[in-house]
């Protein structure tokens, strides 16, 4: 039997460097683990504005600023 999880984080500006690192170590750690078979770390870097833009096929604009928070995105 297989799963999918997905979480979700939200880090300040001034601390993507700091989580990243400790994001690295915890991917690591966590790849060892039997019966992970994939582990991927994302950064949202794109917006969608609406959805006649995924249905035009085009492609999602990039993120200009980061006001409150980097979020990134932890699939496994």
């Amino acid at each position: 039997m297989s799963f999918s999880e997905i979480s979700i984080y939200q880090v300040k500006p001034d601390k993507t460097n700091e989580f990243e690192a400790i994001m690295k170590d915890a991917v690591q750690m966590m790849k060892v683990i039997d019966g992970c078979q994939f582990l991927r770390l994302i950064q949202r870097t794109h917006y969608i504005k609406d959805m006649k833009t995924i249905k035009d096929g085009l492609q999602p604009d990039k993120l200009t600023r980061i006001v409150k928070c980097v979020r990134y995105a932890l699939y496994w």
